[in-house]
């Protein structure tokens, strides 16, 4: 069975503790779509964090890939590429 949805990016603390600075409540909730798939996060130097992946619009609709990035405070970061891109 196929999930689809949103995505989570969540971050923790140390000792494994959700970090409630982080979007006030430890995590964010992304829409990319219809049907979002990560398929890579990637953690920066500054702490920022890149996620990828691809999505569609409707049901078994053309697929999309996206690339987006959060800042340290868990908001999504409209200063950086945050968009779709047809894989067509």
């Amino acid at each position: 069975m196929e999930m689809l949805g949103d995505f989570v990016i969540a971050r923790y603390n140390v000792d494994g503790t959700v970090d409630s600075t982080f979007n006030n409540t430890g995590s964010i909730i992304v829409s990319a779509g219809y049907a979002d798939q990560l398929h890579g996060m990637k953690l920066q130097n500054d702490g920022k964090i890149v996620a990828s992946g691809y999505s569609s619009t409707a049901m078994g609709g053309p697929y999309n890939y996206f690339l987006i990035r959060v800042d340290t405070n868990g908001a999504l970061d409209n200063t950086f590429w945050n968009r779709r891109q047809s894989a067509n």
